[in-house]
């Protein structure tokens, strides 16, 4: 996982990344936000955006799940629960 506060350069290569890839969902984590796409090769496919984070806030992370379309379905489900 890569972890840091994107300048504009680096938003633009971690966008780029993804490009191409099937949005699978968008999950509210409370202090961040995580977008989840499709894999590819094993690249990455999570994005964390931290937002309410405390000392964290601004950060964003590039990370790896390992199926991401039942991480998306269980945080869903998990809020449905909660709700």
């Amino acid at each position: 996982m890569n972890v840091g506060v994107l300048d504009h350069a680096g938003m633009l290569d971690l966008l780029g990344r993804l490009s191409g890839r099937r949005l699978l969902g968008v999950v509210d984590c409370g202090d961040c936000i995580e977008v989840v796409f499709e894999d590819a090769l094993q690249a990455g496919n999570l994005v964390t955006l931290y937002t309410n984070s405390g000392s964290r806030t601004g950060l964003v992370a590039f990370g790896f799940v390992s199926d991401p379309d039942a991480y998306v379905a269980d945080w869903h489900r998990w809020l449905e629960e909660a709700a």
